[in-house]
């Protein structure tokens, strides 16, 4: 297990590497030692949070949508 662990570290450092890889590798790590919560949390980074109640802070945004239009007039001669 302990190379496991080490294997993801590695992987967490790695500027080339995606993060979905890494996601899948903290998966098998939390499962392999029963850490239910974190889990919980990777599986819902991966697949989408199912209720929005359970949505963290940092995936909540706040904003103001703002639009133009502009109508072109053509001549017809």
């Amino acid at each position: 297990m302990a190379s496991l662990v080490l294997e993801l570290q590695r992987e967490a450092l790695n500027t080339q590497g995606s993060v979905g890889h890494l996601l899948r590798m903290a998966f098998v790590v939390a499962r392999k030692l029963g850490v239910s919560e974190f889990e919980r949390w990777v599986s819902s980074e991966m697949n989408g949070y199912k209720d929005a109640d359970d949505l963290p802070e940092y995936r909540l945004l706040s904003g103001s949508v703002v639009a133009r239009s502009c109508k072109l007039i053509q001549q017809r001669s």
